[in-house]
């Protein structure tokens, strides 16, 4: 590619009218192809770091209480908060009783089958 290359977009009316709006609250951002190469730049950066990422919508309410915690200095970033949330909801013993729950459907479900007698009992998948 030489240093002028162009690539062109094409987006629905209504996405671009959300885009103009955010234009015209951001102070740092003065067009749309400078928006574009942010975000893409931004995109292959986070991909980069850390790999791949997992969108996660939350009630406005819980941002705002995140929000609270990185401003006070509890977490330096949304993202650390949500890490640190799951890693306390994904607990060993949680994940034992999901392993079990599913295990459970998979039984009742014939994916998982029961061998052998007594105490040489064994699950075996399907």
């Amino acid at each position: 590619m030489s240093a002028d290359d162009r690539v062109t977009l094409r987006i629905e009316k209504e996405d671009a009218d959300v885009i103009d709006a955010f234009l015209q609250e951001a102070t740092d951002l003065e067009s749309r192809s400078q928006l574009f190469r942010v975000a893409v730049l931004s995109y292959i950066h986070q991909e980069s770091k850390s790999g791949p990422q997992v969108p996660v919508k939350l009630p406005k309410k819980f941002l705002d209480l995140i929000d609270t915690w990185v401003d006070k200095g509890y977490y330096n970033s949304r993202e650390d908060a949500v890490v640190d949330a799951v890693r306390g909801f994904f607990t060993r013993s949680r994940a034992r009783s999901l392993k079990e729950q599913t295990d459970e459907i998979d039984r009742q479900t014939g994916k998982l089958v029961e061998v052998g007698y007594g105490s040489n009992k064994e699950v075996l998948p399907r």
